[in-house]
């Protein structure tokens, strides 16, 4: 409802201040409340997609197309997954007006990356992040897991990343930090997968690549 965007900052504003990941996280300047939040107009039937007669109540929805315009190359298939975003480029959380609180933490989380875990592993691996640290924010304030989301296998594979990385302290400097500090933690993070030698040599690695070596019984350099 109206009291969600403030709800949102509330709890992002415990989290960077008492929270587990708080030696992680900087707030942005803005607030959620302050004109960066948005939802939109969404009835879960025009999500049906069994025949051609269906997509134009599917391309009419507000949310819809509100995904499109973000996502200009996706499916219909595909836009009919998506439970939010946050657009980067107007720091706005986008959301359906049905949709549910664990989603709307999950984009408000995203607003508090600094972007880098992305580029260096990838949306399957960064929405996984993302995932796991919403839960721990909502656990931090006695709250249950967010269900009912699309991440359960990302979230499995970066549990994986935790055991590899040695901890969260890596993964989270790697999400929320700025440039410098983010790129040296992902630096660190792919020499313990054994997918670079030593944290100087900066190469492109693919996901592919990553997943590989998250699921492999043994990586070099391992703790």
């Amino acid at each position: 409802n109206r009291q969600t965007p403030e709800v949102l900052d509330a709890l992002m504003d415990y989290a960077a201040n008492c929270g587990r990941l708080s030696k992680y996280i900087t707030l942005r300047s803005t607030k959620l409340s302050e004109g960066h939040y948005k939802t939109y107009k969404h009835q879960r039937s025009d999500d049906f997609l069994g025949s051609t007669s269906s997509y134009g109540a599917f391309d009419a929805n507000e949310w819809h197309r509100a995904v499109k315009a973000y996502l200009p190359n996706i499916s219909r298939d595909e836009i009919a997954k998506i439970g939010g975003f946050y657009n980067r480029r107007n720091d706005t959380v986008n959301l359906p007006a049905d949709s549910t609180f664990g989603n709307a933490v999950h984009e408000a989380v995203h607003r508090l990356s600094g972007g880098i875990a992305k580029g260096r592993f990838g949306n399957y691996i960064n929405e996984g992040i993302t995932q796991l640290f919403t839960d721990m924010i909502l656990s931090d304030i006695g709250l249950p897991s967010a269900t009912g989301h699309n991440y359960v296998s990302n979230l499995a594979d970066v549990r994986l990343l935790v055991t590899r990385a040695g901890g969260i302290d890596l993964i989270a400097r790697a999400y929320f930090q700025n440039y410098k500090d983010a790129n040296d933690a992902v630096q660190q993070i792919f020499v313990r997968l054994g997918l670079t030698p030593d944290v100087k040599t900066i190469k492109v690695i693919r996901e592919a690549d990553i997943l590989a070596a998250l699921r492999r019984p043994s990586v070099v350099g391992t703790p």
